[in-house]
């Protein structure tokens, strides 16, 4: 396993770097409050993982709303070609290996600092945006199940339209649930399906 690094002045150029191209990739970019509780405690963050710019996305959400130590898994596969993510945050891992009990062992010590955030992608590999249902890999149960109490969970769904612009507008949908109340993985991944439905129809009220 690739242990994430932080390195603070290749996060303020990186902080530059993110911010013109997003500007010169999307027509806006729009963060959606749908009831996020601001606590002092570590947080685990569930996305949709549906293109190259999901953890940039991420990475920016952080930066100008949540504002906490940023984390971020990838595949080793992944991360290994661009390692200047290591350097902001990103950790790398093998999947269907012993290198999965590392990570949670990893991912769990994480979940014990306040001032820590760990973005994750369930699914585990890049799907379409428009599809209705996710499937989830048993992971993110197990990282749950050994963090504490207080551990705050998150959801954010990220979708883009062009709406009549030449470039696409990100909609960035986020809001806290409570990380001890899912039975399983199934029942995580139907509360996450209902947020994603929930957020396709809001985005039928914009136009921008």
């Amino acid at each position: 396993m690739i242990e994430a690094r932080h390195h603070k002045q290749y996060e303020q150029f990186f902080k530059w770097y993110l911010n013109r191209i997003l500007k010169k990739n999307f027509h806006q970019v729009k963060y959606l409050d749908c009831g996020y509780s601001r606590q002092s405690a570590p947080t685990l963050v569930i996305g949709n993982h549906f293109s190259w710019w999901d953890g940039f996305w991420m990475l920016e959400l952080n930066r100008k709303k949540l504002q906490k130590k940023f984390h971020i898994l990838m595949l080793d596969e992944q991360l290994k070609p661009r390692m200047f993510l290591n350097k902001l945050g990103a950790a790398g891992i093998t999947k269907n290996s012993r290198d999965i009990i590392t990570m949670l062992e990893y991912c769990s010590k994480l979940m014990h600092d306040p001032e820590n955030i760990l973005f994750f992608f369930p699914e585990g590999e890049i799907r379409p945006q428009n599809q209705n249902k996710l499937h989830f890999e048993k992971g993110i149960m197990r990282i749950i199940e050994r963090s504490p109490d207080y551990l705050q969970l998150m959801f954010v769904v990220n979708l883009t339209e062009y709406f009549s612009h030449k470039k696409p507008t990100l909609f960035s949908f986020y809001k806290s649930i409570e990380a001890k109340s899912f039975s399983d993985i199934r029942a995580m991944e139907d509360a996450y399906s209902s947020f994603l439905a929930e957020c396709k129809n809001q985005l039928k009220l914009y136009n921008v």
